[in-house]
């Protein structure tokens, strides 16, 4: 049998929140126009639902603005801090509570929730960069965020370039970081490497960034005059470098009591978990890492643990 296949358009979605998701930006009906981002597109709203979605489009359409009083047609609404995609997605949660927040949009869509005090939309962003920022994208969403400065943002990435910089160090997206951006890494005193890995880095950023040389040379000597810089061990792998973190403060190699030492997983309900005495051979301090008894190490990107050392113990 041959023939021309035809398709079925799909309904449309005759919900509540599918009727209002057509509204969106729809010049139907629209009693506000907005020109969005730069040089400008026109984005229609009504004032109804946007003055019931936020606070701020509230006060914006009571009467105490000139926008209120204006033809929609003649008189647009300037926002030049956000882009227009953006905006769109901002109103459509406004209007249905539905919104695609992505590794790519997350930070400009979490500017927006907080300039039109969506509380509920921040925290949606706030949690999908807790689940979604790995090692591999953190950099993009981190230099992202130099627009806006967010201090959750900014705080999340940070732990996670601190928790495994050797890899992040590695990625292409590093060379190409804002100045700003390796200013703000850089000031970080607990990190999972050396000083001299660090500097490396940022040396190898440097000469990518040649119009960077003066600011990057400062960046160094940030680095070199920091007081109390230690290597943060969250990680197996990365036991053998350099100072360790306890409750009492840092300690070094010479000073770790013998096996078995204590170990707590990152993130965990659970508590501290002794580790059996024959978990390890021998602790192996300089370059080398410290080796199973059982299985070796093979994966850089092994489970988070916290060494803990109790130091008044004898």
């Amino acid at each position: 049998m041959t023939g021309k296949s035809s398709s079925t358009p799909l309904p449309a979605d005759s919900s509540l929140s599918g009727r209002l998701e057509r509204l969106v930006n729809n010049e139907q009906f629209a009693d506000v126009a907005f020109r969005v981002g730069e040089p400008g597109e026109v984005i229609f709203g009504h004032k109804a639902i946007l003055s019931e979605a936020s606070e701020v489009f509230r006060a914006q359409f009571s009467g105490m603005f000139k926008e209120s009083r204006e033809n929609v047609r003649e008189h647009e609404i300037p926002i030049v801090d956000i882009e227009p995609g953006t905006f769109k997605e901002l109103l459509r949660y406004m209007y249905c509570e539905r919104v695609t927040v992505t590794a790519d949009n997350v930070v400009d869509i979490s500017y927006g929730s907080k300039k039109y005090l969506l509380t509920k939309l921040n925290q949606l962003c706030e949690s999908f960069v807790q689940r979604n920022v790995t090692e591999d994208n953190v950099l993009g969403v981190f230099d992202s965020n130099r627009r806006y400065e967010l201090e959750g943002i900014n705080r999340i990435c940070l732990d996670i370039v601190c928790d495994n910089p050797i890899r992040i160090f590695a990625h292409e997206s590093f060379l190409t970081l804002a100045r700003e951006s390796v200013r703000m890494i850089a000031s970080r005193k607990a990190m999972n490497c050396q000083t001299d890995q660090l500097l490396s880095a940022i040396e190898r950023w440097i000469q990518v960034n040649e119009d960077e040389q003066e600011d990057g040379t400062k960046i160094v000597a940030m680095v070199r005059e920091q007081k109390g810089r230690g290597v943060m061990c969250k990680k197996i792998h990365n036991f053998a470098a350099g100072h360790y973190v306890t409750s009492n403060g840092f300690l070094k190699p010479a000073q770790l009591p013998p096996p078995p030492f204590s170990f707590e997983t990152a993130r965990s309900p659970f508590g501290v978990v002794s580790a059996p005495s024959n978990m390890f051979e021998r602790p192996v301090f300089g370059s080398s890492p410290i080796v199973p008894a059982t299985a070796p190490l093979t994966s850089p990107t092994q489970k988070t643990f916290i060494l803990k050392i109790d130091t008044d113990k004898p």
